[in-house]
Parts: structure tokens; C-alpha cells; sequence
């Protein structure tokens, strides 16, 4: 199953926030072990692009853009995070890094 919750704004930018998996390498005390004990593993790659090229094709004609944010427990322990990133630059979306301090502004990735 893939989780993730999509969302678009007024300028048409469709935003999808995505939980890769659950399993993170940090002990943050706000976060709740549900959220990173790996009880969920991480998604396979090919379902993955998959993914990525059906919401991408889909919202192609209705959207200009459309913009990931990759979370649930750690992404970047995802031992296919590159090969990801390569996929969704190439079907034109982008992918935004969303860290959880607060005092950090969130940045474009791909």
C-alpha cells in the first residue's frame, strides 16, 4: 500500500506528501515510535516509479507542477532514495526537503 496525501493550491502546484516507510535512525523525543520502529518497510522501487509516473502523468493536463515530499520515519536511509529522485526529476516533477526544525526552510531537492 502506498500512503500519501495529496493537496494543490490556487497556482495549480499539486503537492503530494509521501510516507515512504517507517523506519528512521534517530531517537527525536516529539516522535512517536510508530513513526519510525520499521514496522512498515520501505516501498519497492519499480512500484515506487510507478507511482510516481501515473500521478505525474495524471495531473500532467490538470496541473502545472507537481511537487514530493518524501517522510515517513527517515527517507534518506531508503537504500533506492537516488535512483527515486532520479525518477521523479525525469517525469518533471520536484522534490521539496521538509526537515522538521522549523527554524530550517524547507528547499527544493530535484
Amino acid at each position: 500500500m502506498i500512503e500519501y496525501r495529496g493537496s494543490f493550491d490556487r497556482n495549480g502546484l499539486l503537492h503530494i506528501q509521501w510516507h515512504l516507510g517507517n523506519y528512521c535512525n534517530y531517537r527525536c523525543s516529539y516522535c512517536n515510535d510508530g513513526l519510525r520502529d520499521g514496522s512498515k518497510p520501505f516501498i519497492d522501487i519499480e512500484i515506487a516509479k510507478r507511482f510516481v509516473s501515473s500521478i505525474t502523468r495524471q495531473a500532467e493536463e490538470r496541473y502545472r507542477q507537481v511537487e514530493f515530499t518524501l517522510s515517513g520515519g527517515e527517507p534518506t536511509v531508503y537504500g533506492e532514495l537516488p535512483q527515486l529522485l532520479e525518477h521523479i526529476n525525469s517525469c518533471g516533477a520536484s522534490v521539496i526537503s521538509s526537515p522538521m526544525d522549523p527554524a530550517v526552510k524547507p528547499t527544493i531537492v530535484v
